[in-house]
């Protein structure tokens, strides 16, 4: 452990009269998804609690109140949409209850809650959920495993890694809620017994135009976001123009209110393996974020490039922040946890990569002599230079290679650093608060992602 895990019991006592039989409830024992006899978890490093922790620590993510999440049916309202059998369809593992997992929830599917008035963001665009004193309700989101976390099958066994990329459908899981809700505001009964279980019974006409006020916020911000990302390609599983969702996000919450941009997020690539990050000196595929060195952050050494990364990504997966007031210098408002995200990058640091299984699926080393001198010879080792297992020190070597020379996920690169969006509150604001370029009025959106993620 790292930082100390959250205490899940005020959030239980909140929810216990939540109307929702069907969901199970906490177990008191401390269990994990390796206990699961049909799954074997791969030695990556990491022991029973810190695999559970990395799996149920919030960093700010926050998708929908956590009591909607309970009651939203699925668009045929057949099932539970957060439940088990959804989103296992779209792709997402399973992970047992627990005193960390209360709800039983995937692997990465996390609770976040804020009770004070530091809950209370974006109230100009979510009035009425601020009002209602929604934001200050557990909410539901994701972390990093829930997209770096794979299993795949052999010879009739389930093996669990751990940092590498998901098989999951996140445009299916982001577009299935947005389709979901609308469903539900649709149909009047469906929408009567989703108030009913939301509001633990209360269904008087106060409580019932509230809901239905804080419904439509929700619907118009994912419809905003849905259009900007555009329909032109389904990423479907194990694929995401991530970087094109971060960068619609920033676009949209700097006051601007624009829709300059003449990308959509129409550029799918895989979702990368994360362990080893820590050694590379430039992250993402394209090498946008840096390696920055810093200070130490809450009393933990960390890098400030992998910060602003991880950061940068929680800004995409539905944090709360308020860029269109203020001064990144000074500091925005936000959802963001960083001391947990200080956390999950220095547990991220102690993550091997997986060994094959021998046992399951033996090598013959001679032939894979054969392929690692053949791997030489066809200078694949130039772009692809292997770290020793176990080798958690020493530098990744990176080369940078021009967009004119590129060969793969070219388009992915310029929609990245072409992009470009009004800038709103951060227009003349240096891009990271205090160094940098000033912004523009209309400049690349990636400059505003680092003022916001800086903020």
């Amino acid at each position: 452990m790292f930082i100390s895990r959250k205490n899940f019991l005020p959030i239980l006592v909140l929810l216990v009269s939540i109307p929702f039989a069907a969901w199970p409830q906490p177990l008191e024992t401390f269990q994990t998804a390796c206990s699961d006899d049909d799954l074997r978890c791969l030695d990556q490093g990491w022991n029973e609690e810190q695999r559970s922790w990395w799996y149920t620590t919030t960093q700010g993510s926050r998708l929908l109140p956590l009591s909607w999440a309970l009651s939203l049916k699925t668009v045929d309202g057949t099932e539970p949409f957060f439940g088990p059998d959804n989103l296992r369809d779209l792709g997402y593992l399973d992970n047992p209850h627990s005193n960390d997992n209360p709800f039983g929830l995937p692997v990465g599917f996390v609770i976040d809650e804020e009770p004070g008035r530091g809950a209370d963001l974006m109230c100009e665009r979510f009035p009425e959920t601020c009002f209602a004193r929604t934001m200050r309700e557990p909410w539901i989101g994701l972390n990093c495993s829930a997209c770096h976390t794979a299993e795949i099958d052999m010879n009739g066994q389930r093996l669990r890694i751990e940092g590498a990329p998901t098989n999951a459908d996140f445009d299916g899981l982001v577009n299935g809620v947005h389709d979901a809700l609308a469903a539900t505001r649709a149909e009047r009964d469906r929408l009567d017994d989703f108030i009913r279980r939301v509001s633990k019974g209360t269904v008087d006409a106060e409580t019932t135009a509230s809901v239905i006020g804080q419904i439509d916020e929700q619907l118009a911000w994912m419809q905003i976001l849905r259009d900007i990302n555009g329909h032109a390609i389904d990423a479907g599983p194990a694929r995401l123009d991530a970087q094109g969702h971060i960068l619609t996000k920033v676009s949209l919450i700097n006051g601007a209110g624009n829709q300059l941009s003449e990308f959509a997020s129409d550029a799918p690539a895989s979702y990368p393996f994360i362990w080893n990050t820590h050694q590379q000196p430039q992250l993402q595929w394209n090498g946008i974020a840096g390696k920055v060195a810093a200070p130490a952050i809450f009393g933990r050494e960390t890098d400030l490039g992998a910060l602003l990364r991880n950061v940068s990504e929680v800004i995409g997966v539905f944090a709360h922040i308020e860029a269109d007031r203020g001064w990144a210098a000074l500091g925005y408002s936000s959802s963001v946890r960083v001391r947990e995200m200080v956390g999950l990058e220095r547990q991220l640091a102690r993550l091997n990569s997986p060994a094959w299984p021998r046992d399951l699926a033996p090598i013959d080393d001679a032939l894979a002599a054969e392929g690692e001198a053949l791997f030489v010879e066809k200078k694949c080792n130039d772009c692809h230079k292997p770290l020793a297992r176990g080798d958690l020190n020493s530098v990744a070597e990176i080369d940078m290679t021009p967009l004119t020379l590129a060969g793969t996920d070219v388009f992915l690169a310029c929609n990245t650093f072409l992009r470009t969006s009004l800038a709103g509150n951060m227009r003349r604001q240096k891009t990271m608060g205090y160094i940098g370029e000033r912004i523009q009025n209309v400049d690349a959106t990636h400059k505003m992602l680092i003022n916001a993620a800086v903020g």
